[in-house]
């Protein structure tokens, strides 16, 4: 009766000799080929995060050491959020980028406003798609980086919307990258109430967007 073993063998034997007839330039050939093949998925990877295009080949040594290492600590399953904070021009933006383009090929990342993000909510008021599927592919991805926050005129709407996706991602341990030009949470707060918005939610908001206690956020200034 023949066995499993005396099966495989034979194969494992037939792949031996396939290996050892492949000459060195041979080889390399197939070598080049996985190399490009890997080169393309990774750059499929990065298209599909949605950031800038400007931004998409930016080196992850641009972020800060500081935001670099919690990358690498997201990475790992870490589900703190990360702030960077700074003025316009100071390269908020370009550092999350870096780090996107990086965790990118790894875990599924996106980048939007939060603009863009009730745009699209809104195109599907009389059309196909509902507001949920909209908002779950938000939710949903490991790591979602959400561009200068604080910069859509904060109505009573955008904050019930805002603060839905944020709990959303904090209670589910998800990581969010945050970009503002609103340095201390006081700012953000002060920012996020200032057309008339809710106290209760503005707050609420910025304590998911700073974190408390082991989920404090990794607050970076880009300078």
């Amino acid at each position: 009766m023949q066995t499993l073993a005396d099966s495989v063998n034979p194969l494992v034997e037939r792949l031996k000799e396939i290996r050892a007839g492949i000459t060195p330039e041979r080889q390399a050939e197939i070598d080049a080929k996985l190399a490009i093949e890997r080169d393309l998925e990774k750059r499929k990877a990065i298209v599909s995060v949605g950031m800038p295009t400007i931004f998409e080949r930016v080196p992850f040594e641009a972020a800060p050491k500081r935001a670099q290492d919690w990358a690498r600590k997201c990475w790992k399953g870490d589900s703190r959020n990360l702030v960077l904070i700074g003025d316009s021009g100071e390269g908020k933006t370009e550092a999350a980028c870096a780090l996107l383009g990086t965790m990118a090929p790894h875990v599924r990342c996106r980048f939007a406003t939060f603009g863009d993000i009730l745009r699209e909510v809104r195109a599907t008021y009389g059309a196909d798609g509902t507001e949920a599927g909209v908002m779950g592919k938000w939710e949903g991805c490991a790591v979602l980086c959400l561009d200068d926050l604080g910069k859509e005129r904060p109505t009573q709407d955008v904050l019930d919307k805002l603060f839905a996706l944020i709990d959303h991602r904090y209670r589910r341990g998800r990581a969010t990258i945050f970009t503002t030009q609103y340095k201390t949470p006081s700012d953000l707060g002060r920012r996020l109430m200032s057309q008339g918005g809710d106290a209760e939610t503005a707050e609420a908001i910025v304590r998911r967007v700073f974190g408390m206690g082991d989920h404090k956020a990794e607050v970076v200034s880009c300078h």
